[in-house]
């Protein structure tokens, strides 16, 4: 594969990038979930059917993908799907659709994949993140993904 970036400057870019959409598909709010089963009762015109749907894990391989002879475990796409599923089953029943598990599924392994060719790549090319870049991304994640602290965006990543 052949990236045609210009510089270190991109590929931050890019990983951090990666990096906001895991988050702001982990956040969403530092409050509990919410619970519609009470605005289901208070609206009779509501559906009966308000509950969640669970993530289908059932047919997910022990690895997910090789990406350049690195193996993609089972367990790491089932902790960034287990971290996703939540917001996209909640966006899927307020747009009244149901969630789509397969796209999920293959959006989450793509993003892994994703992430991993990043890492390789940043890796051939002797990246290293200094601590001025280190503290340049935690803000603009806390900045975008609404959070206040270091702390609560270490929660939100696990």
């Amino acid at each position: 594969m052949t990236i045609r970036t210009t510089g270190k400057r991109r590929l931050a870019a890019a990983a951090l990038i990666g990096a906001m959409a895991l988050v702001s598909g982990c956040s969403g709010s530092d409050d509990e979930p919410v619970d519609t089963s009470s605005s289901a009762a208070a609206d009779p015109s509501a559906p009966a059917e308000a509950a969640q749907p669970e993530p289908d894990l059932a047919d997910i391989p022990d690895v997910v993908a090789v990406v350049n002879g690195t193996d993609i475990p089972r367990e790491y796409f089932t902790t960034a799907y287990e971290a996703q599923f939540p917001r996209a089953a909640q966006q899927a029943q307020l747009s009244g659709q149901e969630l789509d598990q397969d796209l999920l599924k293959t959006t989450v392994a793509d993003n892994l994949v994703s992430t991993e060719l990043l890492r390789q790549e940043a890796d051939e090319r002797g990246v290293e993140v200094t601590d001025e870049a280190r503290d340049a991304a935690i803000d603009e994640l806390l900045t975008s993904s609404e959070l206040e602290s270091e702390e609560d965006l270490r929660a939100a990543f696990e």
